[in-house]
């Protein structure tokens, strides 16, 4: 269950979180694991920033997180909206490049309320640059950065991403803030940070780069193969849509997978010899694999070659995650009651940190939901206030 007593290593600190997607929320939400206090921002009258409390979606990316409405187009919104600001560590967004800083949230804006702030944008591009006002989703990331070409099948296009590249950019946004905290608390300086979902990718593939520069390549498209290891594929099992990834490294590895093939005169066939014969003869591997494994289940497999020293791993689905005995082991999966959708598992954060642990406090809280302690305990409006500004569709 839910632990809502653990404090986590930023317990204390606060977050504006003006975020949208996946990306932003993703990041915001790892502050939270970690103990920041989180409050996320909806507006019916911003759709970027609106979202709906039933969709599951929502509780996956929002846990941790206190919720108010908030229409920052109003003058008195904005001042509300600069007034949170005023009284958090930290301030998020990933809206369309300048927009906030048209509202007026802006880091110079930001700086005058608290110099010690730490403000983070997240766009497509980052700013400089002729991208810099371009808008992207995690296709575009993709094809922008370069991965793109590292995905698919040899001679046909790129494949397709869907969520994971924005989680990339999710990772390096937590990094880069925790980053400053750490110079803040040495200088007392705040700062503005400016993430590429771009370029974050881009730094994902520095050897493809590196490759063009010194030998004017260009990286083409090979599917789950290696330029240095053979057998290096997913190879269909026994059942309905199984997988097995098998990945061999070295000549040793390769002997261990030929004795439990049951073929070990494989290790000395001239064809798959040596780590450069089997990736000249890759195509005849993959089919004598997958063949062997094509009558077998895979997790017993993956089991059996994984006690004989070779890289084996089932691909999983969904329920399969969720029923995983190593994840359960590790308690990475936490039941949380949320309050239209019920009882619902949801993943913890991937990090286990021994003395201030980063934990599920509770499930994603509804919009508004927040409302009375934001803007009553911490902002000091009285009640008759707020109710006038729900009424003026201030808080909206």
């Amino acid at each position: 269950m839910a632990d809502e007593s653990a404090p986590g290593p930023l317990a204390g600190r606060r977050v504006l979180d003006l975020t949208t997607g996946v990306a932003g929320p993703a990041a915001t939400q790892m502050l939270g694991f970690l103990g920041a206090e989180v409050i996320r921002v909806t507006s019916a009258m911003i759709p970027r920033i609106r979202a709906t409390d039933d969709d599951p979606a929502i509780n996956v990316l929002y846990l941790n997180k206190e919720c108010v409405r908030l229409n920052l187009r109003d003058p008195r919104g904005l001042d509300l909206g600069r007034r949170l600001a005023a009284q958090s560590d930290i301030v998020v967004e990933n809206q369309r490049p300048g927009s906030v800083a048209r509202l007026g949230l802006g880091y110079e804006a930001l700086r005058e309320l608290r110099p010690d702030i730490i403000a983070i944008s997240l766009s497509a591009s980052g700013k400089g640059g002729p991208a810099e006002d371009e808008v992207g989703y995690a296709p575009n990331f993709v094809s922008r950065s370069g991965v793109g070409l590292t995905s698919g099948y040899a001679g046909g296009p790129p494949g397709e991403y869907v969520n994971w590249p924005d989680l990339i950019s999710a990772h390096w946004l937590v990094f880069a803030v925790l980053y400053a905290l750490i110079h803040r608390e040495r200088t007392g300086e705040g700062q503005y940070l400016d993430l590429s979902a771009n370029e974050s990718l881009t730094s994902l593939v520095g050897d493809l780069v590196l490759d063009a520069a010194l030998n004017g390549r260009s990286a083409e498209p090979r599917g789950n193969r290696d330029p240095t290891m053979a057998p290096h594929a997913v190879y269909r099992c026994a059942g309905d849509y199984e997988w097995l990834s098998i990945a061999v490294g070295t000549d040793e590895e390769w002997r261990a997978l030929c004795e439990e093939l049951g073929r070990p005169e494989l290790a000395e066939d001239p064809r798959f010899a040596g780590v450069l014969e089997r990736l000249e003869h890759e195509q005849e591997l993959d089919a004598l694999i997958g063949e062997w494994t094509s009558a077998q289940p895979p997790g017993d497999l993956a089991a059996r070659l994984q006690a004989a020293g070779v890289a084996a791993a089932p691909v999983l689905n969904g329920k399969q995650l969720l029923e995983d005995e190593h994840l359960a082991a590790q308690g990475r999966w936490v039941e949380v009651e949320h309050a239209i959708l019920g009882k619902k598992w949801v993943m913890t954060s991937p990090w286990s940190l021994s003395d201030t642990p980063a934990t599920v406090r509770h499930a994603a809280r509804l919009q508004g939901s927040g409302e009375r302690y934001i803007y009553g305990e911490l902002l000091g409006l009285s009640d008759e206030q707020i109710k006038e500004l729900v009424h003026d569709n201030v808080i909206h």
